[in-house]
């Protein structure tokens, strides 16, 4: 039997003060760009992006994994680093950065002309350390299908999960911000972690209630083989 998924529709500054990280829970964000909020304004998104950064490492314990993913953008003309962003609030805060890997969600060449083909995908934590019992790459060069198109790939939902049990094998629940569908959500429970996912679209927590992994690897667009290595 899997372990258990629990879907929370709620905004996710209101779930972290009623619900402060602990110690065997890790927590991943991928916090939406502002084309994605109701009124869509940069300014406002991005005092409230690193609002939520910053809340995301206080409510943390010292051992809480802490990890984010993250698309860079245009706006106006003008580049959008997300994992600048986020570092930067960490540094605020006062919590290192234990690993950073670059994500391509294309091949790498493709051409673009908004939102970046590749993620950010960072590690923190208070005082948590890597074993160095594991090597990682710095780059995961095919991130995999996601589950919708702003959703993390299904390969890089593989790695999330894979050095969290590796890292911090006192972790037993993924608490998942921002969840969309639910695939990391599946990954998880999987891999033996209870699931928390947390978003404010009651039409994103619908479908993280009935996300089905089998029948997502089974679909045209989603995996053909079997899924890349990714150390």
């Amino acid at each position: 039997m899997l372990p258990t998924k629990t879907i929370v529709q709620m905004d996710a500054l209101e779930w972290l003060e009623k619900n402060p990280i602990t110690e065997t829970q890790a927590i991943v964000a991928s916090i939406p760009d502002s084309a994605e909020l109701p009124n869509g304004a940069f300014e406002p998104w991005k005092a409230w992006f690193s609002t939520v950064t910053e809340r995301v490492f206080e409510a943390a314990s010292p051992t809480t994994p802490i990890l984010f993913y993250q698309s860079d953008v245009r706006h106006g003309g003008v580049w959008v680093d997300k994992g600048f962003l986020v570092q930067q609030a960490a540094q605020k805060i006062g919590v290192p950065l234990l690993h950073h890997r670059i994500v391509c969600r294309q091949p790498a060449g493709t051409a673009t002309r908004g939102r970046a083909l590749y993620s950010h995908l960072l590690l923190f934590s208070k005082t948590l350390k890597l074993t160095q019992k594991f090597g990682y790459s710095d780059v995961i060069a095919d991130g995999g299908p996601p589950a919708w198109i702003r959703g993390i790939g299904l390969y890089s939902c593989d790695a999330i999960v894979r050095i969290i049990c590796q890292e911090a094998p006192h972790v037993d629940t993924l608490v998942h911000l921002f969840c969309g569908k639910g695939l990391l959500l599946e990954v998880a429970r999987k891999e033996s972690l209870a699931a928390i996912g947390i978003d404010l679209s009651r039409k994103q927590c619908k479908a993280a209630e009935r996300f089905d992994l089998e029948k997502f690897k089974e679909r045209k667009d989603g995996p053909k083989s079997e899924a890349p290595v990714i150390p």
